[in-house]
């Protein structure tokens, strides 16, 4: 018995400091902004590379500061989102891309990184709520700039297009 209880206890010392270390780890948010005004595109402009606005002012991105070289952090995009395509056309989407210092983050930065599809009903219907996240080492302490860059992907009919809503962009370390 002496044993097991001497077990148990060295067991909650281990829980004990890993939930003490676990906290010393926690995500500082070094920036953060949010829009509610929607932003809406159609062809033929729908399809051009825009660097979206992420407030309410219009601003196209968002400053935060690292004080250590080589300093790892994360952006999250969140927005609703919705893609009218016509004649069943279900291959048009959203493209979304998050920049930081004028460097697309991975996983954005293959080219294809849906944020909302169209279902090829004519309709500006089908929201979704939708997030996408990044990371990124800023290799020198300082300003860092993150903006998010838009690109309608097979958006070329009249009518066709997008519209973001309700954005919010944190940036953590």
């Amino acid at each position: 018995m002496k044993k097991i209880t001497s077990i148990c206890f060295v067991l909650l010392v281990i829980v004990g400091l890993v939930a003490l270390t676990a906290g010393q780890g926690a995500a500082e948010v070094l920036a953060s902004t949010s829009r509610t005004s929607p932003y809406v595109r159609t062809a033929p402009n729908a399809t051009a590379n825009i660097n979206l606005p992420l407030n309410n002012a219009g601003t196209t991105s968002l400053v935060f500061y690292t004080n250590l070289p080589n300093q790892k952090v994360i952006v999250s995009f969140n927005a609703e989102c919705s893609v009218r395509s016509i004649n069943n056309d279900y291959n048009d989407y959203l493209d979304a891309d998050i920049l930081i210092d004028g460097v697309v983050a991975s996983p954005s930065n293959d080219g294809g990184n849906a944020l909302c599809t169209g279902h090829g009903n004519n309709t500006l219907a089908n929201w979704t709520s939708v997030v996408t996240v990044v990371e990124r080492v800023v290799p020198s302490p300082g300003l860092h700039r993150v903006v998010v860059r838009l690109n309608g992907i097979g958006m070329t009919s009249a009518n066709e297009g997008y519209r973001i809503d309700d954005t919010s962009t944190v940036v953590w370390k």
